[in-house]
């Protein structure tokens, strides 16, 4: 269950419009053209990042909103397929997001780290931290995956070292290929990034 499968459920729930699929559709294409075809073209640098959430800018309590937002959706992402997990012994997540999301987050935790460095803003701490914990998460699932799910992977006789080293290129070269898509976004503190790998990179597996 991704990121995108919850926010329509919550739309279906409250919705009262008998034409839910035309519903579906409308939400989609809203999202698509507000968080890619709206992106800024511009660097985003650290002192934007610091501006937008301070109370110089306008628009802050949006800005704090979306990245309480992102947190809250990022947690319910791995909270919930691993109590699933642990449940059914089977993820709803394919092992090659299991190893996206691990890269994507150990790339947040140095990206942040020397954002802090560098300002000493707090947030920059703290998401460094919560980059830390994700990870975390990430490397449980992949264990649980092994445990659980190595028929779907590997042959039956495959041993654990050729697994984990599998799982570890992937990671790498999933690692490489998102950095060099932070820098052509032109986004040093993962700003734009952040949205993209929470809501588009997260799509429904059935």
């Amino acid at each position: 269950m991704k990121i995108i499968f919850l926010f329509i459920l919550i739309v279906e729930i409250l919705s009262k419009n008998n034409d839910i699929e035309s519903n579906k559709k409308n939400i989609f294409l809203s999202v698509y053209e507000n968080l890619v075809l709206k992106y800024p073209k511009v660097e985003v640098k650290p002192e934007d990042f610091i501006y937008h959430l301070s109370s110089e800018s306008e628009n802050f309590k949006e800005a704090w909103f979306s990245i309480a937002i992102t947190v809250v959706f990022g947690l319910l992402v791995y909270i919930i397929p691993i109590y699933l997990t642990e449940k059914d012994h089977i993820g709803p997540y394919p092992l090659w997001l299991h190893n996206f999301y691990c890269a994507a987050d150990f790339m947040g935790i140095w990206v942040f780290l020397e954002a802090y460095k560098k300002h000493h803003y707090f947030l920059f701490a703290l998401l460094s931290i919560g980059e830390a914990i994700w990870v975390l998460m990430e490397i449980f699932c992949l264990q649980r995956s092994i445990k659980y799910e190595s028929d779907l992977y590997w042959k039956k006789d495959t041993a654990l070292n050729k697994k984990i080293l599998d799982i570890l290129i992937q990671i790498i070269c999933f690692y490489s290929g998102l950095n060099l898509l932070r820098f052509e976004l032109n986004d040093v503190v993962m700003w734009k990034f952040w949205i993209f790998t929470q809501v588009l990179i997260t799509i429904d597996q059935d």
